[in-house]
């Protein structure tokens, strides 16, 4: 089967049923949606335009649905998340959620008919999503500091019950996803041992601690696929003007009285530079980690200018 056939299950199914609905995954991403007529609300059109449920939606609605049931489940209502009272059916697979049908209730019960459509339909989307998951899966490594045998997850739950079956206080690392084979294989089962150790290591790396996540320890164990921090800088068009204002900040460790007069700015133009650094490459310029990851980067870029 195509890739559309899970749109085209949703899509039967509101026929038989003659409402709209949505599919979600477990973690609030929009799988598909049909739409009949103008049963929705602010939330479910919110979710369509986004491609995700907020995450404020997203937790209101698992508090009242048990993902172990795969049954309709009723939501209350939300009047400050502008959410309408909904019906929940959780699609289970291998023992497990592997996606959402929402559906607005207007109190207007099922039928006996509409319950068999749930029915099919729920087999049917549980056998669909299962397989499309398995063959896009992209593997990650699951490593504790505690040199236990690691653990290879292809799916978000799987990740999430490999970081739970850790020893209570028994710091986890996490690889980047990537593709099977024994040469990637090994790179992956590295960076999970690599990224438990730091977290174990350094009180400022908490657990589990993400490969992608590790920023200066990536650039210190030279790795080649370390993403250039800054460089979100060089597609802004004031970016020269703001690479100066973060090296003259971090050379003179964040002291900004110090940064405004070397630069000549008034200190709030140069708060008003710093906010944009910060939006601009999305970091925290108050972490000390992040700091140190752009400290390196900027003088790296200086170095390679001259070494050359």
């Amino acid at each position: 089967m195509g890739a559309g056939d899970v749109q085209d299950v949703l899509d039967s199914l509101a026929d038989d049923l003659d409402r709209s609905l949505t599919l979600d995954g477990p973690e609030g991403d929009l799988l598909a949606h049909s739409i009949r007529g103008d049963d929705s609300d602010r939330a479910r059109v919110s979710s369509i335009l986004r491609r995700s449920v907020a995450p404020d939606v997203h937790a209101w609605q698992l508090r009242h649905v048990d993902l172990t049931i795969g049954t309709l489940q009723r939501v209350p209502a939300n009047a400050s998340l502008e959410l309408s009272a909904r019906r929940c059916l959780v699609v289970r697979a291998q023992d497990r959620c592997v996606a959402l049908v929402w559906l607005l209730d207007d109190g207007t019960p099922l039928t006996d008919a509409d319950l068999d459509a749930v029915r099919r339909a729920s087999g049917d989307l549980a056998r669909l999503l299962t397989g499309r998951e398995r063959r896009s899966a992209r593997l990650r490594v699951v490593a504790t500091a505690d040199d236990r045998p690691p653990a290879v997850v292809a799916t978000e739950d799987e990740l999430r019950r490999a970081v739970a079956a850790a020893p209570a206080g028994t710091a986890v690392g996490v690889s980047d996803p990537g593709e099977p084979g024994r040469a990637a294989g090994a790179a992956l089962v590295r960076q999970a041992e690599l990224a438990a150790r730091i977290s174990a290591d350094d009180p400022s790396v908490p657990s589990p601690a993400h490969w992608s996540a590790l920023g200066i320890y990536r650039r210190l164990d030279s790795d080649p696929a370390h993403p250039d921090p800054l460089a979100a800088l060089d597609a802004s068009p004031s970016g020269p003007m703001l690479l100066e204002t973060l090296e003259a900040y971090l050379d003179l460790a964040g002291d900004v009285r110090a940064t405004a007069a070397r630069l000549r700015l008034h200190r709030s133009s140069l708060y008003y530079r710093l906010e944009r650094l910060a939006a601009v490459l999305t970091m925290d310029l108050g972490d000390g980690r992040v700091r140190l990851e752009l400290h390196l980067a900027v003088k790296q870029r200086r170095w390679d200018r001259v070494s050359r």
